[in-house]
């Protein structure tokens, strides 16, 4: 994975993306963990985000359903 890639580019802060370019670039000794601590922390901020998003689809599907329930079903 590359620092450029969507996942750390959108995910992780300027800071953290540059030590995950760094660190992935390198052979030193653990720099391997560190990336892959870091990818899992991307990746945990990107499933955050989107169950947010599909919490705020629920909530407006909701929301339509009863905004237009006065309106009846003229099929049902």
């Amino acid at each position: 994975m590359s620092a450029e890639d969507e996942l750390p580019r959108k995910y992780l802060n300027p800071t953290l993306r540059g030590i995950f370019q760094g660190m992935c670039e390198s052979n030193v000794p653990g720099s391997l963990h560190v990336c892959s601590f870091l990818i899992h922390q991307a990746q945990a901020r990107a499933q955050n985000t989107a169950f947010k998003q599909r919490q705020d689809v629920m909530r407006a599907d909701v929301w339509m359903d009863q905004a237009l329930s006065f309106a009846g079903n003229p099929f049902g």
